[in-house]
């Protein structure tokens, strides 16, 4: 009898910037590198011959740690990966479900039926997953391997292996690092358990932190974006606010400067300025200076902001994702920021998110903190 144990990677950018990662290479989170630390731990009495792991650096980062301590090799395969997403690829989930209504819900639902043009369907995906699967399992037989891939990918496979298309909630959605243990003999597989995410808390989890799947009536604010409508007084007052909060005072505050700044920039880059829209409000806002730092191979943010009654929702970090998906698709290696050295709050929020200070940058008033995230 051959022990499998499928798990799923840690909590990485498309997990809290909320939109679709399947085979875009994100990086591991923060609360990620804790998960992998705690399944680490859980393996620690659990003997293992053999680990793999998709291609994606999320997904291989995880498995790593399970070789660490063994000896062991990592090997990578492509046929484990996620879910191919196609046109939905780094989408926001709220532009998904704006573009496509009812698309998000009916692929949580019902993958198995799920039809969306250029996405990959079930019986793809199925059927890749499954051809490594069953070589695995026999090249293996009578030892315990590991095999780290994705959420969407290993809910499939429950469903394909186990509770066919009749039975589809029974496969459950797994936390990040959750563990399913399956047996395989003589060309069948057994489910011991799925989804099991007992190594983690609720600090660590990632899962217990969202609302999608309870039966309270909780709301998860996912947000889109739309480009800056070059609204002066829209965009000088959310100037202010910021600069008010931050420096409890408007000393040396320039609201036309930030403007006239703005308005040269989007002259070339339309997208440097975006509206964050949580359904038809406006939630925050980003702003880009995509020509500052180029030549460092960084993306420069200018400004972050959320609106007043969007604060402390947990949901700031999808600002950060529009900024990461922009720069990312013109290869910039990191993106950087300027932080008040006053603004311990904002100092926190980049900090949880594995933005680090690597020097500081003149401000209007002051010198910044220059704050970078590693892409």
């Amino acid at each position: 009898m051959t022990k499998i144990y499928l798990v799923r990677h840690a909590e990485a950018e498309g997990n809290i910037f909320q939109r679709a990662q399947g085979h875009i290479d994100t990086r591991v989170t923060p609360r990620g590198e804790k998960q992998i630390a705690a399944l680490k731990q859980r393996f620690a009495d659990i003997p293992l011959d053999a680990c793999y792991s998709s291609d994606l650096k999320r997904a291989s980062q995880t498995a790593q740690a399970l070789c660490e301590d063994r000896g062991l090799i990592l090997s990578t395969d492509k046929r484990f990966r996620e879910v191919d997403f196609g046109p939905l690829e780094d989408m926001p989930y709220a532009q998904i479900e704006r573009d496509l209504p009812g698309a998000l819900a009916a692929f949580t639902v019902d993958p198995y039926h799920c039809k969306l043009d250029g996405m990959e369907s079930f019986e793809e995906s199925t059927s890749r997953f499954l051809a490594a699967l069953d070589q695995l399992a026999e090249r293996h037989a009578g030892k315990s391997i590991a095999i780290a891939s994705h959420g969407s990918i290993l809910r499939n496979v429950l469903i394909a292996l186990f509770f066919g298309p009749e039975n589809q909630g029974a496969a459950g959605h797994s936390d990040n690092t959750a563990v399913s243990l399956l047996e395989y003999e003589a060309g069948s597989y057994r489910l011991v358990y799925a989804n099991d995410n007992s190594h983690l808390d609720e600090k660590t989890s990632t899962i217990l932190r969202q609302n999608w799947w309870k039966d309270e009536p909780q709301k998860d604010y996912n947000l889109w974006f739309k480009p800056f409508d070059l609204d002066h007084d829209a965009y000088v007052s959310m100037r202010r606010d910021a600069w008010q909060t931050i420096y409890g005072n408007l000393d040396g505050f320039d609201g036309e400067g930030f403007y006239e700044e703005l308005s040269n920039i989007m002259r070339y880059h339309d997208y440097a300025g975006a509206y964050a829209m949580y359904k038809d409000e406006v939630a925050g806002f980003i702003q880009l200076a995509p020509a500052r730092r180029r030549d460092l191979g960084v993306g420069y943010v200018s400004f972050v902001y959320m609106c007043p009654q969007f604060r402390n929702k947990g949901i700031g970090a999808q600002l950060i994702g529009y900024a990461v998906s922009q720069y990312r698709r013109q290869g910039r290696r990191a993106i950087q920021l300027g932080c008040a050295k006053c603004n311990f709050h904002g100092q926190h929020f980049y900090e949880k998110l594995g933005f680090r200070v690597v020097g500081t940058v003149p401000g209007l008033t002051d010198d910044l903190l220059l704050e970078q995230l590693d892409l």
